[in-house]
């Protein structure tokens, strides 16, 4: 299980420094992103929001997409070597769904 407040740190780090993320999901998912924003959900629990980078095995969505993953949905998280030059398109309409913003790029 994650720390929240040390993963929260994590990926506000990787936010401000444009930075890729590397996570694995409680399902088994090894994703690696580009986070764009990190707050708080509708339901009140923290929210990721980024750009994924790597085909995901248990979604229903293409390989390069927006993703939406409760830090309660993560099991590892850690920051990568390589980096990305800044928002993606739709980024504006896609960032609503975080009622509360912590961090975003």
């Amino acid at each position: 299980m994650l720390d929240e407040t040390s993963a929260g740190q994590t990926i506000c780090e990787a936010i401000a420094f444009h930075r890729l993320l590397r996570l694995v999901t409680t399902d088994g998912d090894r994703i690696e992103l580009e986070p764009h924003c990190f707050g708080l959900g509708a339901d009140g629990r923290p929210l990721l929001l980024g750009w994924s980078t790597s085909p995901m095995k248990n979604r229903n969505t293409s390989p390069v997409d927006w993703i939406f993953c409760g830090l309660h949905q993560i099991r590892e998280l850690e920051i990568l070597d390589g980096s990305f030059k800044g928002p993606r398109r739709k980024y504006a309409s896609v960032k609503k769904q975080i009622r509360r913003v912590y961090c975003e790029i």
